[in-house]
């Protein structure tokens, strides 16, 4: 079986992983910053921040484990 980046160039593969690095990066840290805001405008100390890097960092690690197992050719979250 061919994989789709072989043919594309190398640019391209190279774009593809920096967005998905990107995405990824964002997807842990937007959440905790909106708890920040949130935590401000309400007054509730460090309470919507935690819960927002914790958020964060369970859909973050959903889309690392998707990755990873897109990789060895698995269905995601072990959907067969």
């Amino acid at each position: 079986m061919t994989r789709p980046e072989e043919s594309r160039s190398k640019f391209a593969v190279g774009m593809d992983w920096a967005t998905r690095a990107t995405s990824i990066g964002l997807e842990f840290v937007i959440p905790a910053l909106l708890g920040a805001y949130l935590d401000e405008k309400i007054g509730s100390s460090p309470l919507c921040v935690l819960l927002g890097a914790f958020l964060g960092f369970g859909i973050g690690m959903i889309h690392i484990l998707q990755i990873a197992r897109e990789g060895t050719g698995e269905s995601p979250l072990n959907k067969p």
